[in-house]
This record gives structure tokens, sequence and C-alpha cells, in this order.
């Protein structure tokens, strides 16, 4: 599936032409090729533009209302949620979330911040560092999983977390073809797991 925006020229109620920028997905549909859908704009919005998409292809981005307001759209992209009252665009988008929302400053407009929002509205400032608890303004520009993929002889083997911990690192592969990694929980709290090479967790 691939996200994107298309300008399109639409007739507005005086009569004359404008041209709108509008959010899109494609799905590839063998054989037929490739399939196009106008992702839904909410209630008064003109426009729309999509940064990302989830594994699922859940969209992200945002639509003009009467500020530019981040959104997510639903997974068959017939309706959508505003993620901020204030003017905001989602920015990236995670394999299964969260959204990464920037929110500009109304009063000044180089001044913003972002928050990663779960699917269920949880909220999680980009905070906690010397840059980003000074800086101006922060955008985040891609959202990874809590996986890590490996490469071996061209094939690939893909380690999910244990729910709620997300891959730091690899620390060894043994001779038996076990290889363990350190995983982190939203706390920072870090602690080995183990999998065989077919990418399942064994122990944890």
């Amino acid at each position: 599936m691939v996200a994107g925006n298309v300008l399109e020229t639409i007739t507005v109620p005086d009569g004359s032409p404008s041209s709108v920028e509008l959010p899109q997905r494609w799905v590839r549909a063998v054989p037929a090729g490739w399939w196009r859908q106008r992702l839904t704009l909410p209630a008064g919005a003109t426009s729309g533009h999509v940064n990302g998409l989830t594994d699922a292809g859940e969209a992200g981005g945002s639509v003009t209302l009467d500020a530019t307001r981040a959104v997510r759209w639903s997974l068959d992209g017939r309706s959508s949620t505003l993620l901020s009252a204030d003017p905001s665009a989602v920015t990236a988008v995670g394999p299964d979330g969260p959204w990464a929302v920037t929110t500009v400053d109304p009063e000044i407009p180089v001044q913003g911040d972002t928050e990663l929002v779960s699917r269920d509205g949880v909220r999680t400032p980009l905070r906690g560092t010397p840059d980003l608890d000074t800086g101006y303004r922060h955008t985040a520009g891609s959202v990874g999983g809590g996986a890590l993929s490996l490469r071996d002889d061209g094939a690939r083997t893909r380690l999910s977390a244990p729910a709620g911990w997300s891959v730091t690192s690899v620390v060894e592969l043994t001779d038996t073809g076990l290889l363990v990694a350190d995983v982190r929980n939203a706390d920072g709290v870090v602690r080995p797991a183990a999998w065989n090479l077919g990418g399942r967790p064994r122990e944890s």
C-alpha cells in the first residue's frame, strides 16, 4: 500500500475552479493493477495531506479546517479522528502507531512541540534531553517499531519484543542459533530476551 497527495481541481461555491490537495491511498491488486482510494475528509475540511501509514494501512497527516489540524484516518479510510485542537500535523506514523503530532504555538509560530499519540489516545511528549527541553520547535520525521530486523544469507529475521517492550540492541548470537538481545520497557527498564532464529521469543 502507498499513500500520497494529489492536487485536484474542484469547483468552489461561486462556480470558479480551485486547486486543492487531497490525501489518497493506492493498493496494488494482482492482476488488475493499482486501485486508488481518496481518504475521506472530516466535515468542514477543505483539503488534506497524508504523511504516513501504519503497516495495516491507517493513514496520518493533516486537514485544513479553521487551521491545519493533525488527524489519523480509520483503517477503511472513511472516517478520521482529530488529534489536536491547536494548529498541528501528523509528521510520521509508526508501524502500529503511534502518530507523531507536531503542534505549533498559535502566538509564536516558530515554536512548537511533538507528542507521540497512541491509538487509545495516550500522549507521550518528546521531552527529557537538553536539546528537546530547550529547543524552539521539534518535529518527528520517522517513528520506528519495537522490533528488530536482521539479514542472514539474504533472509530477514524479525525479532518482536514482548508486549510493552522494544528491542534495543543485539547482545549475542550463540553457536546453537540462539540470539540474545536487550529489550526495554516504557519506564526504561532493560532486561535480556532470547530468540530462536525463527524470530519467536523462546524466553523472556
